[in-house]
């Protein structure tokens, strides 16, 4: 359900990345729907990740109780960090500007005294921004 809700950007994008020789190829979007945290501590035991994002509002509290040093041992990325107590390395996905945005579209179709589902609907993309945390180790020098 999750990459059908995001039109299976996040999998083109993945594919798109290994296109083009960006990052390992060993990076999967394995559970989206799937995730329990006893399923997730046993696909963790297997494969042994670096770096581990998720969407998940409990991804957060599993990966710290898997009791690794973060992020010297297990980095991590939450794509929708915005409202973590805690500095966690994410995308804030300016949720309150996209209500806004929405609101205005609505106010805009009121005006226009258009009723029901439009005809030609609109998709309206709020850019993110990348928060750096403390969950990711710094890429090395060059």
């Amino acid at each position: 359900k999750v990459l059908e809700r995001t039109d299976y950007g996040w999998g083109a994008g993945l594919g798109m990345a290994r296109h083009m020789g960006v990052g390992p190829d060993r990076i999967s979007l394995y559970g989206l729907d799937r995730w329990t945290e006893p399923s997730f501590r046993r696909w963790f035991a297997r494969h042994k990740p670096e770096v581990i994002m998720g969407l998940e509002p409990g991804f957060w509290e599993w990966v710290q109780r898997l009791n690794l040093p973060i992020p010297e041992k297990l980095g991590f990325v939450h794509l929708n960090c915005a409202h973590f107590p805690e500095p966690v390395t994410g995308i804030d996905q300016n949720n309150y500007l996209a209500g806004i945005t929405a609101l205005e579209l609505v106010v805009a179709q009121i005006q226009r005294n258009e009723r029901g589902v439009p005809s030609h609907p609109q998709v309206v993309m709020i850019e993110g921004q990348w928060v750096p945390g403390t969950t990711v180790r710094p890429l090395p020098e060059d």
